[in-house]
């Protein structure tokens, strides 16, 4: 009996570190680990990708300005061409005799009609009469099928104030002008783009005056 006592003592000895070692290990397998409630972290709320990456109505700040003209260079104004060339110009007298002057007048710009015109405004001498005056102007000239289309303003009817005799002496002279320096025949003048038409002259649709050089004669 006291064999079997001391084999129990013994066995229990021997199996007593077993189990507290076993124990032991369960004890220290791993767990989670405790973390205290103020230190759980609340996953952020996502935010909308369209919304971060969603580009800004443009506020036209960095809209471009038109450019400021007010500095820019303005181009100079040409200065206008002028050439010297001789002209037949003619005029009347009281007696309705119509004379011829060559003269060297200076064109501007190849404003022949202009030129001509404004020539016509002052005669060689006092015994000759004007054939252009200053209030009118030249509104447009062309030829076209050989024959010189001239517009004039409105202040001819108003300048002119002749009789039948200087009236058409006048025209013969404006023709003759005209017609001889520019090498055409036929001269249509319209007051206003239409046909002239006074007390002395009517003209129609398609009427034109002729240049005539018979009974021309040159000035002395």
């Amino acid at each position: 009996m006291k064999f079997k006592a001391n084999f129990f003592k013994i066995l229990v000895l021997v199996t007593l570190p077993i189990f507290l070692m076993g124990c032991i290990i369960v004890k220290n397998e791993p767990s989670s680990p405790n973390v205290p409630d103020d230190k759980i972290i609340e996953p952020s709320k996502p935010t909308n990708p369209n919304d971060s990456n969603k580009p800004t109505k443009p506020d036209g700040s960095n809209k471009p300005t038109k450019p400021d003209d007010s500095n820019k260079p303005t181009n100079p104004p040409k200065d206008p061409i002028i050439e010297s060339r001789i002209y037949r110009l003619f005029y009347y007298d009281s007696n309705y005799n119509i004379y011829y002057v060559d003269k060297k007048v200076n064109l501007v710009d190849n404003a022949i009609i202009k030129t001509l015109s404004k020539e016509l405004q002052t005669p060689p001498n006092k015994n000759l009469n004007k054939v252009f005056y200053p209030k009118v102007s030249v509104k447009s000239a062309k030829v076209s099928n050989d024959i010189l289309k001239v517009d004039l303003s409105k202040e001819f009817y108003s300048e002119i104030n002749l009789g039948s005799g200087s009236e058409s002496c006048m025209f013969q002279c404006l023709t003759n002008t005209y017609g001889y320096n520019l090498n055409v025949k036929k001269v249509i003048i319209t007051i206003e783009g239409k046909n002239y038409a006074s007390g002395h002259i009517l003209m129609e649709d398609g009427d034109y005056f002729t240049v005539d050089y018979s009974n021309v004669k040159p000035l002395k």
